[in-house]
């Protein structure tokens, strides 16, 4: 018997095509292209390892900076919820919903940062917060955001989220208008009135925020980074 000595090459595609092979009958669809897996297909555990770049602050919530902690404050990129820092001695749920009212900075707006609430007149936003083991905060809104358009509202109402839950001391949030309870607008069709947090406004954040939603730290009342044992 004759032994076929293959070359290197040679010997290199016939390891290919045995690959191909086991992999085809192991059910293995062959695709020359990468297909995107859905969110919610994604497996518990797994969604950390996304390495999509997204606009994030590099500063962590909770670190101490030369002026004070940092804290975030969800502003607008491309139509999508864009995390900027804030810094301040004792960042609280209170001063974060001003920051917000305040807008972007000339140069965050420089750098495409935009914000969905209506900033002539500057919004006049007050805050409630609830006691107990799910405290529950309670925006009362001002005419000019509540009369904003739908397809304002639920960028609006979605940055007032992100930014308030960032806060040990608040699992959900509630608006109001005039004394009465307000739609949170969700984008499902309906007009929920009962508390909603970061989950119902997936469909406007990053990919990045979005998978790492169960993986995130919140701000401690003392000043202190505390992991977040609040459900979504």
């Amino acid at each position: 018997m004759k032994h076929v000595v293959f070359g290197k090459g040679k010997k290199n595609l016939l390891i290919l095509l045995i690959l191909a092979v086991t992999l085809s009958s192991c059910g293995v669809p062959l695709s020359s292209q990468p297909n995107p897996i859905p969110l919610k297909q994604i497996p518990y555990g797994l969604e950390t390892e996304s390495k999509e770049t997204v606009p994030t602050p590099k500063t962590p919530i909770g670190k101490k900076g030369p002026t004070g902690l940092t804290f975030y404050v969800y502003f607008v990129d491309n139509g999508l919820l864009t995390p900027v820092t804030r810094t301040a001695p004792d960042p609280t749920p209170e001063l974060a919903l001003k920051e917000l009212a305040l807008g972007p900075t000339f140069t965050e707006q420089e750098n495409n940062i935009t914000t969905a609430l209506q900033l002539n007149p500057q919004p006049k936003l007050t805050l409630q917060i609830s006691k107990g083991a799910n405290p529950i905060a309670t925006v009362s809104l001002d005419t000019t955001t509540a009369s904003s358009p739908a397809i304002y509202l639920y960028q609006e109402l979605g940055q007032i989220v992100w930014t308030l839950t960032q806060f040990c001391n608040v699992t959900g949030v509630q608006f109001t208008y005039g004394g009465t309870p307000f739609p949170a607008y969700l984008p499902n069709g309906t007009d929920p009135t009962d508390p909603v947090n970061r989950i119902d406004y997936l469909e406007i954040v990053p990919t990045q925020l979005a998978v790492n939603i169960r993986h995130f730290s919140c701000i401690g009342p003392v000043n202190t980074l505390k992991v977040a044992a609040k459900k979504s």
